[in-house]
């Protein structure tokens, strides 16, 4: 009686006429309680709805986070739950020490970098980042974060990181850039930009500045000066952006998104102020709806491929 009415319930609330509990007909044996959760869990529909809309601004239509290419990052379709208690050992105490982490974080989209020249692998794992030397095995973690790492980004000498979440919860998302050089990496710099989470992130070539954007609810893009650790440029983008990175000049950055290829140049004028300048270029004989999600320059720093 208590599994019928439990049973009762559940379809009252919505559930399939599969989920509701039926007693065996005369003759047949009683199916056992693994069998009957066994049943239930295949009846289950996981699929995901999106909780969050934003209409591009330009002439895209409406996007909502199902529809936006596999490049955005999607949250945990359970979110984790934090502790509801910590404790802190006492300076004089050993405390626990992390030693290694297995797995990665499937929900971000650009948590791994690798520069080739040092060995240094960084790979996102849930909240942590994790440093490792490929050619002494040396693994370092980084914790500055609450939720899951959706983007890694280092600089071209492999002496900075940065990373970023690509979701919000009760608190803004920082993007926390890593002195990686000293043997126990400290953040250098928290910046909050965002309110929505980020969508990508990319240095330029001399790592003098940072360029941060955010996902397709926060539509901000902003640039961070490492020289005076401050913001230098903060703008709004009116279409959700893909990917992008910096010219090889440092003065001009390329986002690409859908429909639209975009060149932003800044440019100091006669009073000192930086003003932005943007340009937006449709590629030739595509079709109506494309999305542009990647993209690269080439060696010598005159082309930007797209794809």
């Amino acid at each position: 009686d208590k599994l019928r009415a439990t049973d009762h319930d559940d379809a009252s609330d919505g559930a399939s006429a599969s989920d509701v509990y039926d007693p065996p007909a005369a003759g047949q044996a009683e199916p056992s309680p693994l069998m009957r959760v066994r049943e239930r869990a295949l009846n289950l529909d996981l699929s995901v709805t999106p909780a969050h809309s934003q209409t591009d601004r330009g002439d895209g239509g409406d996007f909502s986070s199902s529809q936006l290419p596999l490049v955005h990052y999607r949250a945990r379709r359970v979110p984790a739950r934090r502790a509801e208690r910590k404790f802190v050992a006492p300076e004089d105490e050993a405390g626990l020490k992390m030693t290694q982490m297995v797995g990665l974080n499937t929900e971000g989209h650009d948590n791994l970098a690798w520069h080739p020249s040092s060995g240094v692998l960084c790979v996102g794992v849930g909240s942590t980042v994790v440093v490792e030397s490929l050619e002494t095995g040396q693994k370092r973690f980084l914790q500055g974060h609450d939720t899951d790492i959706s983007y890694l980004a280092l600089s071209s000498d492999g002496t900075m990181l940065a990373s970023a979440r690509g979701s919000a919860d009760d608190s803004v998302p920082p993007v926390v850039v890593w002195a990686l050089a000293r043997d126990v990496p400290e953040p250098l710099l928290q910046l909050e930009c965002h309110h929505e989470g980020v969508q990508c992130l990319s240095w330029s070539d001399d790592a003098r500045f940072l360029l941060s954007v955010g996902n397709h609810l926060d539509g901000k893009m902003a640039i961070v000066s490492m020289d005076t650790r401050e913001v230098i440029v903060k703008t709004d983008i009116p279409h959700p952006v893909h990917a992008a990175r910096f010219s090889a000049s440092g003065t001009e950055v390329v986002t690409v998104g859908h429909l639209y290829v975009t060149f932003w140049r800044f440019m100091t004028d006669s009073l000192g102020s930086l003003q932005v300048h943007r340009h937006e270029c449709a590629a030739p004989n595509e079709e109506h709806g494309v999305h542009y999600t990647c993209l690269d320059l080439s060696q010598d720093g005159q082309t930007f491929l797209v794809g």
